[in-house]
């Protein structure tokens, strides 16, 4: 069985097993250095979309809609004229919404943490804590984020969801199951949060968030 068949169906389980809302969730930052002369702090942020499990089927199929293909990345389709469109056109869908939009931000980021780990480690606890006790809406029982790509961040990411645990920061009870966005269609709603959030901090060029900004239940970190 392959490792994409057998994630497959560990989602498809959890989603089946409880009735709490589900979190997805994704993250964004700027590291210290990255983009010269800029007026922005280096942050850390990750953003969580939160949806009903009986709404999951229909959010897909209005998400192949709006990016009118099976793949999506923000960053890419900022890049072009058309991507650029599409995004605004997910921010209006996120805008009408009714689901609960929550991202916890570090900001500043310390020089001495260029990859971010150790402020990914405080915004990922810390945002799953706040969604189980349902600061965004409904307790969430289940989070599932995006997988990253190398070993050493998915052990990294383990031993954040363990440490949680052992600090009491979220219940054992809670599920939290990394994904593919190229699997798991509504890992792009966080990635489009996300990348919406960032480009408001770093002053970009496009306000993808003027939109749903006000519905954005931020967490300081």
């Amino acid at each position: 069985m392959t490792a994409l068949r057998i994630q497959q169906e560990l989602l498809h389980g959890a989603y089946s097993a409880g009735r709490n809302p589900v979190a997805f969730i994704d993250e964004s930052y700027l590291a210290p250095g990255a983009v010269p002369h800029s007026q922005a702090a280096p942050f850390y942020l990750m953003a969580a979309y939160v949806l009903p499990r009986a709404e999951l089927n229909e959010v897909r199929h209005e998400l192949r809609r709006i990016a009118g293909a099976e793949y999506w990345h923000s960053t890419q389709a900022h890049q072009s004229e058309n991507g650029r469109r599409r995004i605004h056109d997910f921010a209006r869908y996120i805008a009408t919404g009714a689901d609960e939009l929550m991202i916890s931000v570090r900001t500043p980021v310390e020089h001495s943490d260029s990859g971010g780990e150790r402020a990914r480690v405080r915004c990922f606890g810390l945002l799953l804590g706040a969604l189980e006790r349902g600061e965004a809406g409904d307790g969430i029982g289940l989070a599932v984020f995006e997988e990253r790509k190398f070993m050493t961040q998915r052990n990294a990411d383990a031993r954040i969801i363990a440490r949680a645990r052992t600090s009491a920061i979220i219940s054992r009870q809670l599920r939290v199951i990394p994904a593919s966005p190229s699997h798991e269609k509504l890992l792009w709603l966080p990635d489009l949060l996300a990348f919406a959030m960032y480009q408001q901090r770093v002053g970009g060029s496009q306000n993808y968030s003027h939109t749903f900004r006000e519905r954005v239940i931020e967490v300081r970190v």
